[in-house]
């Protein structure tokens, strides 16, 4: 990904963050495609640019932020960590969306999960400022593996199709997504890290 390319992106992200739209819409090709991730078929997504732009203008005027953490060269693509931010009458009640992101992490994603050789170290839940929140720990050999294993899970056809039924009985089940990428240092009482359950 040439730095051009970085520059461009981040100079919209600048743009949308200052209010200027226009500014910041700018950039997107005419043949763009925006949807949820690994989702093309989902119901709303854009398939050019005329309904990527009223997607956005629609979503900002129900509420909807979003603010860039981080771009990440991917090589032949770029990255970009954002953290969106939905309207609160949007939250689903705690109970029943944890215990349905729960099934159907431990039911399907991991399953789905291990194809790509995720190493899936621990899970948890924990209730924060009145909304269920689940993480989960994975071991990668280096970075391009973390990048290809992703990309490759997220366009599985399986996983998509369970994504898109689970949203079509239940809406959207994942609202925030953040992630990290942890490195362990000298420091640390712990190097070495095994999946549990294994020799």
């Amino acid at each position: 990904m040439a730095a051009s390319d970085i520059e461009l992106v981040r100079g919209a992200w600048d743009a949308f963050a200052r209010g200027d739209l226009d500014a910041a819409l700018d950039v997107l090709a005419p043949d763009v495609q925006w949807y949820g991730a690994g989702d093309p078929e989902a119901e709303g997504a854009c398939r050019n640019r005329e309904q990527a732009v009223a997607f956005i203008r629609r979503s900002l005027a129900e509420g909807v932020t979003a603010e860039l953490l981080e771009l990440r060269d991917a090589g032949d693509r770029l990255i970009a960590v954002v953290n969106a931010h939905t309207p609160p009458e949007w939250e689903r009640p705690p109970g029943a969306h944890g215990e349905l992101i729960t099934v159907r992490f431990r039911d399907h994603a991991m399953r789905i999960m291990a194809k790509y050789d995720f190493k899936i170290l621990a899970t948890w839940e924990t209730q924060h400022n009145g909304r269920t929140e689940f993480a989960y720990l994975l071991q990668w050999p280096d970075r391009a593996t973390l990048t290809d294993r992703w990309a490759r899970f997220m366009a599985d056809p399986e996983w998509a199709a369970i994504k898109k039924r689970t949203a079509a009985e239940h809406g959207q089940l994942v609202g925030e997504i953040e992630d990290r990428i942890l490195e362990v240092q000298d420091y640390s009482p712990t190097h070495t890290f095994a999946i549990p359950g294994s020799p």
